[in-house]
């Protein structure tokens, strides 16, 4: 039997974002359940509890041949080999959505399971990092809560958002000194996914053969602040459109204005870091330390 993750188990580079451990009736039938806590998400054997669990053979057997009168079984049930999917891990994100959100587009990388409708998957055959990074920015979230009408982030949605091309990844960043920031982003993604034992054949894809990294949040919001400056950059966003799209988040600025204020503030402060980096012609450099992919590990 596997687990069966929900869409809402899940947040931006966490697979471990809520769990039914614990959880009371009322916060099922709300549609919300208990965040793992920092000692829990610090524990690399700790994995979310679901409500269901599913046979093995329906997410992972393959159907030779349609039956003469498709069942509701076989139409509902996501056979991977089909997919010809051999990694053992996932990519999806969050079927639900609202504009009116903190955040619209939120996805992540999880362990290879069964997972409800409500979360979708695709199937990267190259650079998971980078979709991840890019789909996690606040960028991305900016447009994509553009082209939402309804509720849904449905395949035909976001098969409509703007996505770099993946050379825009391979190209020079002039506040890299020229470095092409596809290596810069991946050891980003590789520290903040890689948290948990479960996640481990995710960072070996990534070229990566050591123990989970420490869940430490200072140092994961600044490597997400990171990212994101990144992802402006990339996106050729000015300093002025920057501020302007992180304020049209008014729902994170309700939800959590000193949070909100202090994500901008270094976001900010990043995006100019950067744009020193291009006058000058000095790199930029991390506000880490160690660097981002070489933070502290689990023993």
């Amino acid at each position: 039997m596997l687990p069966l993750y929900e869409a809402k188990m899940i947040h931006h580079f966490d697979s471990r974002f809520s769990t039914y451990n614990g959880a009371t009736q009322a916060q099922i039938n709300k549609g919300t359940l208990p965040r793992l806590t920092h000692s829990q998400h610090d524990d690399p054997l700790c994995v979310p509890i679901p409500r269901y669990w599913v046979q093995e053979a329906d997410t992972l057997d393959v159907q030779k041949s349609k039956p003469e009168k498709p069942s509701y079984d076989h139409g509902v049930r996501f056979k991977l080999e089909a997919q010809q999917w051999q990694r053992s891990w996932l990519l999806g994100w969050r079927d639900v959505c609202r504009s009116a959100d903190e955040r619209t587009m939120i996805c992540a990388a999880l362990p290879r399971t069964a997972v409800g409708h409500k979360l979708p998957l695709c199937f990267p055959t190259e650079c998971p990092e980078l979709l991840v990074a890019t789909w996690s920015s606040f960028i991305f979230d900016y447009v994509a809560r553009q082209k939402i009408a309804g509720t849904s982030m449905a395949f035909f949605v976001l098969k409509q958002l703007p996505m770099l091309p993946p050379s825009a990844y391979q190209s020079p960043a002039p506040w890299l000194g020229q470095a092409a920031p596809a290596e810069w982003i991946r050891q980003r993604v590789l520290e903040l996914t890689f948290t948990a034992w479960d996640m481990q054949a995710f960072a070996q894809d990534l070229g990566d053969e050591e123990a989970p990294f420490r869940w430490d949040e200072e140092r994961r919001f600044a490597m997400r602040a990171e990212l994101d400056a990144a992802l402006f950059r990339l996106y050729g966003v000015d300093r002025d459109d920057l501020g302007y799209i992180m304020d049209s988040f008014r729902a994170f600025q309700n939800n959590d204005r000193a949070r909100f204020d202090r994500t901008k503030e270094l976001i900010l402060n990043v995006y100019d870091a950067m744009a020193e980096a291009i006058r000058t012609g000095v790199p930029y450099q991390t506000i880490l330390d160690p660097p981002p992919g070489q933070g502290p590990r689990h023993g």
